[in-house]
């Protein structure tokens, strides 16, 4: 039961992990979408 829970620990941190790491590219794609629209 506790290797059970720790797996579960660890697996929700790397998912927590990775979802904010693909937040953080979607935001830089979209703040330079933004910087080249106000360019041109």
């Amino acid at each position: 039961e506790q290797d059970v829970s720790m797996s579960y620990k660890e697996f929700s941190t790397r998912a927590a992990r990775r979802s904010a790491l693909l937040t953080l590219r979607v935001l830089e794609r979209l703040s330079a979408l933004r910087t080249s629209v106000v360019a041109s």
